[in-house]
């Protein structure tokens, strides 16, 4: 992958991770659905409208609010199945690249240490203890 892809990549393993530790206070579920399409197309992959939410670990009413939402910005787009009709995939377009390629070029993350490795926040071992 390129290292605009690493970063996206590493961006979501990140919110992911923040998401398991603290709980999915701070949804973004439009920007998680953009990471991923973009990470998923540089993977050679696409997406099914119905694998965008999980994709992007949000439930499939909030990934087709933000898919319409996506949509109406020019950021992504509907492309039917030439195999199976009733599939559609969703797509970044190229409008949805640049504008997900001017942002990622702002961002020096480019890995993330394996979960092992990770280090609490001694500030946060309140969250880690045993329940009484």
């Amino acid at each position: 992958m390129p290292p605009l892809a690493q970063r996206a990549a590493a961006i979501l393993e990140l919110r992911r991770r923040r998401d398991a530790q603290l709980g999915n206070l701070f949804g973004e579920p439009a920007w998680d659905i953009l990471l991923g399409l973009y990470v998923a197309a540089w993977k050679g992959r696409k997406l099914a409208a119905s694998a965008v939410g999980l994709e992007a670990a949000i439930p499939p009413t909030t990934a087709l609010r933000c898919l319409a939402t996506l949509e109406h910005y020019d950021l992504v787009k509907r492309e039917r199945d030439s195999e199976d009709q009733r599939r559609v995939w969703i797509l970044l377009s190229s409008r949805g690249i640049d504008r997900i390629e001017r942002l990622l070029k702002l961002v020096t993350i480019e890995t993330v240490e394996p979960p092992s490795t990770v280090h609490r926040a001694p500030y946060l071992e309140w969250m880690y203890a045993e329940k009484r």
